[in-house]
């Protein structure tokens, strides 16, 4: 389950161990860039700290010389004094004037600050994204194909911009936590008596606080799991659309979709109320406090006006700053489960990513003769019905054109999954020219593989797009080669917008046929040393498939052709067919008895 490693999170310590976590790799991400946002904002709290100790002297200026202290009168008098203003207008605006070059200074500093912080956002954000992205690429073919795909879709969706409102929220917690650390400076330096006296709803603040995140960060692991139980409910109703629309089953979909969304706004709902509660206490909290600390300084203490009203200032100013810190730390504590949601992925990722080696380069020149020796695979635990290979051996010569055939799990796609390196032969070796397979030469093997599936895969985006993804290099008179050689040319051309023309999702916009076409043309862009065909056109009648076939075995140097198909007519034009059972190749050619185990 995602974020499973914080279901025992209620615990202060654990959250307080996760916020360490994540503070921590936020910090490293950020650099010298997160390290300045951080000084600024430590300047910001000076300079407001400054700025409200400077209030006093300020206001007693402007009262009376009677009213002051003797320690303020002394000091004011000697800085006047030295700089040559007597008067009191004078040094009142003087003062005035210091206080608005403060408040200037200081929201440059916060400007620069924001910007600093946001831009360490953005890098550290956009890192996560790419190194889930980039981990998955690479990963092991056995563990992507285990993936849950609403898990990867709600992580790099939703969870990651939760990750991100994350960091803004640790990010605004610090300033708020630094801005109320200089105001208990102010505070201090004006009255350490006084001060003193809100110590204790400081520490009932406290505690309000940490039993506030727990119940925040129990939210948020529920609005992991709610989120991703309606993304998994999505992904299947889009998958599944044309189906279900066409049976009138979409009821059942919707429905499972609502439930999964009500579940997460009550406990939203729940969450809101409590904090409403809650407010309401800590505001009654406070006003109490102050009238309390009003009420000491005048009757017990006996302070000065100018004192007492710097005091009172500087605690309404606290009650901002504190309810910011109040409200983002409970927000950081529910949006840490998506963190350690999108932590829990990556470390998978990077722990089943295959190894860099690259003994070959790309542009090595591949015969294209494969063999298999004595190679077995079974999938999951290995029993009876696992299916995969059972001491596979054969050969095939470089351009040569071999079919596939067999019933569904008799190890077919497994062979082909070998070959292109999704999954590594567990007894045996493969082949390619006289070298064997190995992660070394696999990088430089795949770039001379051409491989369509049945179910073509294109990108919402125009056909030009399509066809350059799998050779960027190709000129538009390479383009149009590929279509002719697939046999789409014409039907490109009679669209309005041509090589511009949108496909939609996975090419909905264009027929099963067109599809398979513009895969086949996408395919020869490359020009493969290996093209698999994996039923890949059983979307055109027979005749337009002879046509393509006989285009295909036409191409100079032919690339060794591998097709996996079920229709004879498919198979009529291939040097040889192989058909497996059970894993073996049960029989070769016409329909001759051979087992080559």
């Amino acid at each position: 389950m995602p974020g499973g490693r914080s279901s025992s999170g209620d615990a202060p310590a654990r959250i307080l161990s996760l916020i360490g976590e994540f503070a921590r790799d936020l910090a490293h991400s950020s650099g010298r860039r997160g390290a300045l946002g951080i000084a600024a904002t430590l300047l910001a709290a000076m300079m407001e700290a400054a700025g409200l100790i400077l209030i006093m002297p300020m206001v007693s200026v402007a009262l009376a010389r009677e009213s002051r202290q003797p320690v303020l009168d002394r000091l004011v008098d000697e800085i006047f004094t030295r700089i040559g203003i007597p008067g009191q207008s004078g040094q009142v605006m003087t003062m005035l004037g210091l206080f608005a070059g403060l408040f200037v200074m200081r929201s440059v500093v916060v400007a620069v600050r924001d910007v600093l912080l946001s831009r360490s956002t953005i890098d550290f954000v956009d890192t996560r994204r790419k190194r889930v992205v980039h981990s998955a690429a690479h990963a092991r073919w056995e563990v992507i194909s285990r993936l849950h795909q609403a898990r990867v879709a709600q992580i790099l969706g939703a969870d990651v911009q939760n990750v991100a409102t994350a960091a803004r929220m640790m990010q605004f917690s610090l300033i708020a936590a630094v801005t109320l650390l200089g105001q208990c400076v102010a505070a201090i330096v004006l009255s350490p008596q006084l001060s003193l006296l809100c110590l204790p709803v400081l520490g009932l603040g406290g505690v309000l606080l940490t039993r506030t995140m727990r119940q925040a960060h129990a939210l948020g692991q529920t609005n992991v799991e709610g989120n991703l139980a309606a993304m998994n409910t999505i992904v299947q109703f889009f998958g599944g659309l044309k189906l279900a629309v066409s049976q009138d089953l979409q009821a059942s979909y919707v429905a499972e979709v609502e439930t999964a969304l009500d579940n997460v706004a009550d406990h939203q709902l729940a969450f809101a109320r409590g904090q409403a509660r809650r407010q309401v206490a800590i505001g009654t909290i406070a006003a109490i406090a102050g009238m309390i600390v009003a009420a000491a300084g005048l009757l017990v203490l006996h302070l000065a006006p100018a004192v007492l009203v710097g005091l009172l200032l500087i605690l309404l100013r606290m009650t901002g700053p504190a309810a910011t810190l109040r409200q983002h730390s409970q927000q950081l504590a529910k949006l840490l489960p998506a963190y350690r949601a999108l932590t829990d992925l990556e470390e998978e990722l990077a722990a089943a990513t295959a190894g860099p080696a690259r003994s070959m380069v790309a542009a090595h020149v591949f015969r294209g003769d494969i063999a298999f020796r004595e190679v077995s695979f079974a999938h999951g635990s290995g029993g009876a019905d696992a299916g995969g290979l059972d001491n596979c051996s054969l050969t095939i010569a470089s351009g040569e054109f071999v079919g596939l055939t067999g019933f569904s799990g008799a190890g077919k796609t497994t062979l082909v999954d070998l070959l292109v390196g999704l999954f590594e032969p567990q007894a045996g070796a493969i082949l390619i020219d006289d070298v064997p397979l190995t992660p070394a030469i696999l990088p430089a093997w795949r770039t001379r593989i051409s491989y369509i599936s049945q179910d073509p895969y294109l990108f919402y985006d125009t056909i030009r797009r399509n066809l350059l993804w799998a050779n960027p290099a190709a000129s538009e008179a390479a383009l149009w080669d590929a279509l002719r050689l697939a046999g789409a040319d014409a039907m490109v051309r009679g669209m309005p917008d041509g090589l511009d023309a949108v496909v939609g999702e996975r090419g909905t916009l264009i027929s099963g046929g067109e599809r398979q076409r513009l895969a086949i043309a996408r395919a020869m862009i490359r020009n493969p040393r290996l093209l698999i065909l994996d039923e890949a056109t059983n979307a055109l009648d027979v005749a337009a498939e002879r046509v393509l076939i006989g285009k295909l075995l036409d191409v100079m140097p032919r690339p060794t052709i591998l097709m996996i198909a079920h229709r004879q007519e498919s198979l009529a034009r291939c040097d040889r067919v192989l058909r497996l059972e059970g894993g073996k190749i049960a029989a070769l050619d016409a329909g001759r008895p051979e087992s080559l185990d």
